[in-house]
């Protein structure tokens, strides 16, 4: 092509693609790595302090999302992973607007944390399931 038009962003978005991959594999090869990935995530709670609203709620958010990431993360490499990580990322959800203090920015806050940390990290999705029939 005459010069270089439609060449140049193909490489670099496969360098991106690659690098995204490599973290993916990463935590999935080393899962003591993966808990303390997921267990260094509070910043739900530190954006409650700046913003002066909700701390009692994004605490909740927090715990809950702690709490139940290490459950669907225990279920590594088995098929209900992934449903059990959308079925409980659906009921913090809905918990979301019953919490008290919750403004609608930290709501949005809290459910961006919530599918980032529980079902994005927590769940394994490109695992290889271990058949129980050998």
């Amino acid at each position: 092509m005459a010069g270089g038009t439609g060449a140049c962003p193909r490489p670099r978005y496969r360098r991106r693609l690659h690098r995204q991959l490599h973290a993916l594999d990463f935590y999935a090869a080393r899962p003591r790595n993966r808990w303390i990935f997921i267990a260094i995530h509070f910043h739900v709670v530190i954006v409650a302090l700046l913003v002066g609203t909700g701390l009692g709620a994004a605490v909740a958010v927090w715990a809950y999302t702690i709490a139940v990431a290490a459950v669907v993360n225990l279920l590594a490499g088995r098929a209900a992973q992934t449903f059990v990580g959308g079925l409980l990322l659906a009921v913090g959800l809905t918990g979301l607007p019953l919490l008290p203090g919750l403004t609608p920015a930290m709501a949005a806050v809290s459910a961006l944390f919530m599918l980032k940390v529980l079902f994005s990290f927590a769940v394994d999705h490109y695992r290889t399931v271990v058949s129980s029939s050998g």
